[in-house]
């Protein structure tokens, strides 16, 4: 499945890394790395539009902290957009 994959880390004395990377679910993962894949979060792009949708209510844990990686990506993906222009 195509999809995106998200990785937000963080480390004291590094600050915090935000990755992204699009494909298949494999490839991605081999991108990451071992280290860095253990925390990735991998949807279709529909699953992550559909997140979106959903209140925030009725999501459980791992699919609330799904949403908010999203959200910060495109939110950085816009700004970096607008700093361009």
């Amino acid at each position: 499945m195509f999809g995106l994959g998200l990785v937000n880390y963080y480390a004291t004395g590094e600050g915090n890394t935000f990755m992204a990377a699009t494909g298949q679910e494999t490839e991605v993962k081999e991108f990451f790395g071992d280290f860095f894949s253990i925390g990735m979060v991998f949807k279709s792009v529909e699953e992550w539009l559909r997140l979106e949708k959903i209140d925030r209510s009725e999501l459980s844990d791992e699919e609330l902290h799904s949403l908010e990686l999203f959200q910060s990506f495109k939110k950085s993906c816009s700004q970096a957009w607008e700093a361009r222009l």
